[in-house]
């Protein structure tokens, strides 16, 4: 998390800025979708009464926005999303 800041209309949103050259926007943008939904996770958390969680994704080199709003429907989807995958993680895991 880079930025969190009160939007003008009150919401709470948090902006991730990447840095670096980035070949192909559409799919980096893709490629990051999960870490701002878990973003959207966080900000719930913090304010719980917004309804919806903004986040941005900023690529500074081409200064290209990329805007992502959560609802509570969408977060319970993620939350078994990364349930799941730290179930694999654990799984996969050796053991001594």
């Amino acid at each position: 998390i880079d930025h969190i800041v009160r939007r003008p209309d009150g919401l709470w949103q948090i902006v991730d800025y990447k840095i670096g050259p980035i070949p192909d926007k559409a799919k980096a943008a893709e490629r990051h979708r999960l870490q701002l939904k878990i973003y959207g996770l966080y900000l719930a958390k913090l304010f719980s009464d917004q309804g919806t969680y903004p986040t941005v994704l900023y690529f500074t080199d081409l200064n290209d926005i990329h805007s992502f709003n959560f609802t509570p429907t969408e977060q319970v989807v993620t939350r078994e999303r990364v349930a799941d995958l730290v179930a694999q993680l654990i799984l996969t895991k050796p053991h001594p």
